[in-house]
């Protein structure tokens, strides 16, 4: 059975989809951490780094010539080794895709709260306009979730060129002059630091059914992404440590290089990393719907989420069941669980796991919590049936049913980060994979 998608994406459209999925905000930080790890070598780490992302990028190159149907890696994985194998690999990337998305919702709000005062109270009100119009404009045609990607790769690209110019003019006007450049203490760390920054360009790769010619398109579209990439890591980093010869010593490494830049230079690396953070959401927003749909076309999942909005032939369903999705990491989602979880209750899925969780400090796959009970979690066996999953949850939530212990672990924080603190049921519902229950993406529904 052929897919219902149109195809109208192009070469360039394909090859942007990558450099937006590659160019996050995480460019923003990385420069300092890679300077202190690698010293003077940093330009060799991003080299290093490059080479490595690229042999993987061919291997999805060669992959994407032999299929033209969505779904990218989950695609491959389900050729290679079969439907069980292949449903982890898609039903996981669509996940993380889900969790990034939520990641990046309260980043982007954390720093557009530093450009505009006043607008951390509407913080979730904020996050729901952004994926609702994110979630419209890609149900009305391919062709502007990928319009909207371009615009975004671009002027995200603006602030970051404007500082290597910069900083070559700089570096010229110092007569070569680099400051203090740190030592070299762990080259090897960097490069997996850096590899890392290279995830993303395999979004390239997930919309193949809409692409006019997908087997040339996904394999320009990897190569040139990578390398592409690779050269303009390097000229910033330069750029970046000629401006700063502190760089190593900084924790918002490009803000302070644009400080040296002209008055203002940090507020323009600011708005960049917002417009970054923005340019990779829409990135999820065409990509990772394009997963459940193919998840669902192939039947592992109900029909449902292949249903294709007839006018503008995209994945209306699964579009907007992502953008959903996102919001069931709030506090105040606890009473009501994932609707996606609650259609999947009863499916013969094969291959879902749990890790056991000592107290909270165990980060597991799947996990059974009761808003009227205990913090623990215990371990699902591999269900190969509806019954034996079933069987499996009705065991973990005997097993979750005695008194709430204190969690005494890395707390919650709303941004994901480490502190020291209880965790009252009615907070288990994060997004920062520190607390097992905050990983909530197999919850069942309370019973």
């Amino acid at each position: 059975m052929e897919e219902n998608l149109k195809r109208v994406l192009r070469t360039p459209e394909v090859l942007f989809i990558g450099i937006n999925g590659v160019v996050g905000g995480g460019i923003f930080l990385l420069p300092g951490q890679v300077a202190g790890l690698a010293g003077s070598k940093a330009l060799w780490a991003y080299l290093v780094a490059g080479i490595i992302a690229i042999l993987i990028g061919l291997v999805f190159a060669e992959a994407s010539s032999m299929f033209t149907r969505t779904g990218g890696s989950y695609v491959y994985a389900e050729e290679a080794m079969g439907k069980a194998v292949g449903f982890t690999v898609g039903w996981m990337g669509w996940l993380t895709f889900v969790v990034g998305w939520a990641a990046l919702s309260n980043g982007l709000v954390s720093y557009l709260a530093a450009l505009v005062h006043g607008i951390a109270p509407y913080k979730n009100l904020i996050i729901i306009v952004v994926i609702a119009l994110l979630c419209l404009l890609n149900s009305l045609g391919v062709r502007k979730g990928s319009w909207t990607i371009l615009f975004f790769s671009v002027v995200k690209l603006i602030p970051l060129t404007l500082l290597i110019i910069i900083g070559l003019v700089h570096f010229v006007a110092a007569n070569a002059h680099t400051g203090n450049v740190a030592v070299a203490h762990d080259f090897g760390k960097a490069v997996l630091v850096l590899i890392f920054a290279y995830g993303g360009f395999e979004m390239a790769t997930i919309p193949a059914g809409e692409m006019v010619n997908p087997r040339k398109s996904v394999a320009i579209g990897i190569i040139g992404t990578l390398i592409g990439v690779t050269i303009f890591y390097m000229l910033i980093q330069l750029a970046a440590s000629w401006l700063d010869p502190t760089l190593s010593k900084s924790t918002a490494p490009l803000a302070d290089a644009g400080k040296a830049m002209f008055i203002g230079g940090s507020t323009v690396m600011t708005i960049g990393a917002v417009l970054s953070i923005f340019g990779t959401k829409s990135g999820i927003a065409l990509s990772s719907p394009r997963i459940l749909y193919a998840l669902s076309f192939n039947r592992t999942l109900p029909s449902v989420f292949a249903k294709v909005w007839p006018r503008f032939r995209t994945p209306v369903v699964a579009i907007w069941t992502t953008g959903y999705n996102r919001n069931f990491h709030t506090p105040n989602s606890s009473q009501r669980g994932s609707t996606l979880v609650r259609v999947l209750h009863g499916l013969p899925v094969r291959t879902h796991t749990a890790f056991p969780a000592e107290g909270c400090e165990s980060i597991v796959q799947v996990s059974v919590w009761h808003s009227h009970s205990a913090c623990r979690c215990s371990a699902l066996h591999l269900a190969s049936d509806a019954r034996s999953w079933q069987s499996a949850l009705g065991s973990a939530h005997r097993s979750c049913s005695g008194p709430h212990p204190v969690c005494t672990r890395q707390g919650y924080t709303e941004a994901g980060r480490i502190s020291r603190n209880d965790c009252p049921p009615q907070r288990l519902q994060g997004i920062g994979g520190i607390c097992a229950p905050d990983f909530n993406f197999f919850t069942s529904p309370d019973t």
